[in-house]
């Protein structure tokens, strides 16, 4: 073993192909041993300098890993520092899916000994059976989040020097297909809004079905954001809902911000409501109570777990049995596509990211679009063989 340069409270040794590095720690008071901490399994030498300089970062200011920790008590630690930067709805699902699935297996492992197979097993495992209530196996979707979020955390794990590779990457993810979203039609969209005429579902029905609003979108919506004149609305936040309650905020992406030319209908269902026939929000308002154009009689806002429920409910009443809140927005998006609307633009109105996200979502709810596709190539080859004066057969 032979020893690199030292620098201050630490040094670079070589061990075999990899570098480590030893923290010099001072000596016990008791027994004045002297006190030091190994951190081990850089490639490059290069590398163990920068951990080296970020352990003494640490070092100096007192927040210097424990030597060998848990795995629950590290990921436990990593939540609740990155608690902060999330929204509480992320925090609150990266908590669930840490607490049910992943520390009542691998929790008591301690962190440096976490290897591939023990996350492979994990896997399977949840698959097979990972609803601790029930028994039966969790969805390749929740799976598969498991393994994005155990990726992320033992990411900054191997930064923080506490592991010397994050055992994550040697895995290929768990396979999580795509779901095929359902889509109504125009005839039966019409069928659906006809049988809800008269309730208080019609009108946020009707907007979602012709705005493709998200439901937060639509339970955040204030008559400010309305101009009945030019018969627009602007998408400026979302409503939330997690166990702390009930919360505003920025909708999702930068491109959720947006303004939405309303269809006649809509805009003249939003007249109806805003001149007091069945407007939501009437009685005495609430302390603080927003001018909601969907709400509660006191003003305050409906709870959009709530709202979904009693939607399907209705859904489930009336005769539409596996239609959600979520598909009226799908049905927008299909319904724009069929009648040859560009991605982009139903992008834009959807306030998707990117077009691609657009056409990966829908693109299986246009029907005859590959047959129309294969009919093209060949029409256009016939005519170029033609052009050369030969035949296809």
């Amino acid at each position: 073993m032979s020893s690199g340069g030292v620098l201050a409270k630490g040094c670079i040794v070589r061990r075999g192909s990899t570098y480590s590095i030893v923290l010099s720690l001072g000596r016990d008071p008791r027994t004045g041993r002297r006190l030091q901490r190994w951190f081990g399994g850089h490639r490059t030498r290069e590398a163990a300098e920068l951990h080296l300089a970020e352990l003494l970062r640490l070092l100096a200011a007192g927040d210097l890993p424990p030597a060998r920790p848990r795995l629950a008590a590290y990921l436990e630690g990593w939540l609740a520092d990155r608690r902060p930067a999330l929204s509480p709805k992320t925090a609150e699902r990266y908590a669930e899916l840490l607490e049910g699935a992943v520390l009542p297996h691998l929790g008591g492992l301690r962190l440096d000994a976490l290897r591939p197979a023990h996350l492979d097993s994990l896997y399977r495992r949840l698959a097979a059976s990972g609803n601790r209530r029930t028994g039966a196996g969790l969805s390749p979707r929740t799976v598969l989040a498991v393994h994005r979020l155990l990726h992320r955390a033992l990411a900054d794990g191997v930064r923080r020097g506490l592991l010397p590779a994050n055992p994550a990457d040697r895995l290929r993810p768990p396979a999580a297909p795509r779901s095929r979203q359902a889509a109504l039609d125009e005839e039966q969209l019409a069928l659906l809004l006809r049988a809800l005429e008269g309730s208080d579902l019609h009108p946020p029905a009707l907007l979602a079905a012709l705005t493709g609003l998200r439901r937060g979108e639509l339970l955040a919506l204030r008559w400010q954001d309305v101009d009945l004149a030019a018969c627009t609305l602007a998408v400026r936040r979302s409503l939330e809902q997690t166990r702390a309650g009930l919360r505003f905020k920025p909708p999702k992406s930068r491109s959720g911000l947006r303004s939405l030319a309303l269809p006649g209908l809509a805009c003249e269902e939003l007249r109806r409501l805003a001149a007091g026939a069945g407007r939501s929000g009437d009685g005495p308002r609430a302390a603080g109570a927003e001018d909601l154009v969907f709400a509660r009689p006191d003003g305050r806002p409906l709870e959009p777990d709530a709202f979904s429920a009693t939607f399907h409910d209705a859904m489930l009443r009336l005769g539409f049995p596996g239609v959600h809140l979520h598909t009226l927005r799908h049905s927008h998006a299909s319904q724009l596509l069929r009648a040859g609307a560009s991605p982009v633009e139903v992008a834009r109105r959807l306030g998707h990211a990117s077009p691609v996200v657009t056409l990966t979502t829908y693109a299986h709810l246009l029907p005859g679009e590959d047959a129309e596709a294969a009919r093209l190539v060949e029409e256009r080859l016939r005519a170029a063989m033609s052009r050369l004066g030969g035949s296809a057969r």
